[in-house]
């Protein structure tokens, strides 16, 4: 595995730790991978029966067509729900 952590005059952590500390930072990029998906994209991908108890919700949705400010997720939600 190559070092990703050393730097000049072979100053840096020790390679136990700067394993870990790669292997860390690779979990962290997959992570937010993860967790910047859009929202919409999420919602289209679980099942409708999940998020009917949601639906239902009226105050909720008003709320969202009221103060959204992401446009993509209001519109998906006017026109499904």
């Amino acid at each position: 595995m190559e070092k990703l952590f050393d730097g000049p005059m072979n100053v840096g952590y020790p390679q136990d730790s700067a394993d870990r500390k790669q292997k860390d930072a690779l979990m962290q990029q997959k992570i937010k991978q993860i967790a910047q998906t859009n929202m919409v994209d999420i919602l289209k991908k679980l099942p409708t029966e999940f998020l009917k108890g949601v639906y239902m919700k009226k105050d909720v949705l008003e709320y969202i067509f009221k103060n959204g400010q992401n446009s993509q997720l209001v519109n998906f939600l006017q026109n499904n729900f």
